[in-house]
């Protein structure tokens, strides 16, 4: 009961004292059922393997990039030292010169590799839009998806009669691949 009605000290730990009595009161029916209905014996360590189960389920879909352990002593100290670092950037587009196109492009992976992503806008020295493009990409790295939006993005303009390309990209690997003239991984 003291750790529902705990202050959380982090949206991690908010979480998973929100759903936590969910979770909990979910499975002690599911396992009361299953004893009355289901012909099963009731079972304490089936049933804290199942909550245990759920809430890092739910942890592992909402926060991906944490290695979340199966031990839930270890994921409850995972959750009370994790601290969220914010940081603002002010980000300004700026036109490109007479007679130049603006390729901004991004790629993105879920997790590394995993299913990837691209999102390009193309607009004119004016800032008027010109063209945008939304692609899932495959599976592969996010470097991979950052390196392909940029070839979609200068590809599509090429196609379209567009021979002075601006390209904006914000993955600091693939401008060095393309200012230092070094081949980008991959085939």
């Amino acid at each position: 009961m003291n750790g529902w009605i705990q202050t959380w000290k982090n949206e991690v730990q908010k979480l998973l004292l929100n759903t936590m009595p969910i979770i909990i009161i979910r499975n002690l029916w599911k396992n009361r059922c299953a004893a009355k209905y289901g012909g099963k014996a009731s079972s304490v360590s089936r049933t804290l393997f199942s909550i245990t189960s759920d809430l890092l389920m739910l942890l592992r879909t909402s926060y991906t990039n944490v290695k979340w352990p199966s031990n839930w002593i270890e994921i409850y100290q995972i959750t009370e030292d994790l601290q969220h670092h914010i940081s603002v950037q002010q980000v300004i587009w700026r036109r490109p010169s007479h007679s130049y196109v603006k390729v901004n492009s991004d790629g993105n992976a879920l997790d590394n590799p995993r299913k990837i992503g691209a999102g390009i806008i193309i607009k004119d020295h004016e800032g008027q839009f010109i063209h945008a493009i939304a692609s899932p990409l495959g599976i592969d790295t996010n470097n991979q998806a950052e390196t392909e939006a940029a070839y979609i993005g200068i590809k599509w303009c090429i196609d379209h009669g567009f021979s002075k390309i601006h390209l904006e990209a914000d993955s600091n690997l693939l401008i060095l691949w393309l200012t230092t003239n070094s081949e980008p991984p991959g085939p």
